[in-house]
Parts: structure tokens; C-alpha cells; sequence
């Protein structure tokens, strides 16, 4: 006599299983992509605080600069020029 059985399981969705070892590689990827990432960044960083200090060293002093061009102002007016004060 037979007799009838449904299946012992659903049959709903059923992930595959994943490899440890996989996860591990995959991990270990991501982590050099960032570390990789935070190192361009630093240096990236350090440069532009570099240059800005080339920038600051290359300026003349604000005194001087004031002194040279506070002498030069000039204001036309029509064809003559005007020492302004």
C-alpha cells in the first residue's frame, strides 16, 4: 500500500552556502583597499600642508607690502594723476 508523503521541507528560497576562506580573501581585500586608500589620503594631506607652507614662505612681509604700495597709489583723474592719501 502506498501512501502519500509530502515533503519533509519547504521548498522556499535556500542560500548557497558561502566558503569561509572566501570571505576571508575577500575580507582581507577590502581591508588593503582601504588601508591603501587612507594612505593616498594622508599623503595627499601632507602635500597640500607642504605647498602651503612653500606658498607662506615664497609671500613678502605685510609690512613691506603695505610700505611699497601705499607709495604707488594713484588715482586718474582725466589726464592727470592723483596721489591718494
Amino acid at each position: 500500500m502506498a501512501e502519500y508523503r509530502r515533503s519533509a521541507q519547504s521548498r522556499g528560497y535556500r542560500p548557497g552556502r558561502v566558503d569561509q576562506s572566501n570571505l576571508q580573501r575577500m575580507r582581507e581585500d577590502s581591508n588593503r583597499t582601504v588601508q591603501n586608500m587612507r594612505q593616498r589620503a594622508e599623503m595627499e594631506i601632507s602635500e597640500r600642508r607642504r605647498s602651503l607652507a612653500q606658498q607662506k614662505e615664497d609671500q613678502p612681509l605685510p609690512g613691506g607690502w603695505k610700505k611699497r604700495t601705499s607709495r604707488s597709489k594713484t588715482k586718474t583723474c582725466g589726464t592727470k594723476s592723483v596721489v591718494c592719501n
